[in-house]
C-alpha cells in the first residue's frame, strides 16, 4: 500500500502544498516563448519592403561615416544632380529658398524655453517644427509638480 502510494502518488506533494508565503508570489506566469523565435503576427509585403528601405538608407549612412571625404568626381556629380556649378550657388539658391518661405514680416521671436511666444505667427507657417521643438519647455523647467 505504501509503496504503491509512493510509486503512484505526486512526487511533488510537498512542493505543491506550499503556502504562498513559503513560495513568495511572482505574480502571473509568463507565457512561453516560441522555439523559433518568430513573432506572432503576420508579416506584410509592405513592412520586408520598409525594412528593406531602411537597411539600405543606414547601409548608405554607414557608406559615407567610414569614407568621410568626397572626392572631386562625385562632388560635381552632385552639383549637376543640383544644376549648380559650385557650392557658393547651391548656398545661395538655398538661402533664397528660404527667404522665399518666410511671409514678409519679422520673424516670431521665440525664447528659448518655448513659454513666452510673440509676434508674427504667419511667418513659422512654413517652418518644420519637431517634437523637440514643441516640448523643449519641458527640459528646460525648473519646477516638477
Amino acid at each position: 500500500m505504501r509503496l504503491t502510494t509512493s510509486v503512484l502518488g505526486n512526487l511533488n506533494k510537498r512542493h505543491w502544498n506550499r503556502r504562498v508565503w513559503e513560495v513568495g508570489y511572482k505574480g502571473p506566469l509568463m507565457p512561453q516563448q516560441k522555439a523559433t523565435g518568430r513573432p506572432d503576427y503576420a508579416i506584410s509585403g509592405n513592412m520586408v519592403a520598409l525594412t528593406r528601405e531602411r537597411f539600405a538608407r543606414e547601409f548608405g549612412v554607414m557608406k559615407m561615416l567610414a569614407h568621410p571625404y568626397v572626392d572631386e568626381s562625385a562632388e560635381r556629380h552632385y552639383l549637376e544632380s543640383k544644376g549648380v556649378q559650385s557650392l557658393k550657388e547651391l548656398r545661395e539658391m538655398e538661402e533664397q529658398k528660404i527667404k522665399d518661405q518666410t511671409m514678409p514680416s519679422k520673424p516670431k521671436a521665440t525664447s528659448p524655453t518655448g513659454l513666452k511666444r510673440k509676434g508674427n505667427v504667419g511667418t513659422l507657417l512654413h517652418k518644420h517644427t519637431t517634437i523637440e521643438d514643441s516640448l523643449g519647455y519641458l527640459a528646460n523647467r525648473n519646477r516638477w509638480d
